[in-house]
């Protein structure tokens, strides 16, 4: 999945589930991370204002090496 596919998934899901979005959201970030990285994670979690939405923050995702 490429970053910019995540970042529409993740719009997708809050569009249709709102606050309930949130372990969707997770997933597509475990999965961006086990692809791309944390850094690729932390910058959809920048970009979409995740940290503010739904209480996810970079450091949640930025563990270990990749």
């Amino acid at each position: 999945m490429t970053i910019d596919e995540a970042g529409e998934q993740i719009e997708s899901a809050i569009a249709a589930y709102g606050p309930a979005a949130i372990a969707i959201i997770e997933r597509i970030l475990e999965q961006v991370k086990s692809e791309s990285g944390s850094e690729a994670a932390n910058q959809l979690i920048e970009k979409h204002d995740l940290e503010i939405r739904y209480n996810i923050s970079p450091s949640e995702f930025d563990f270990g090496s990749d």
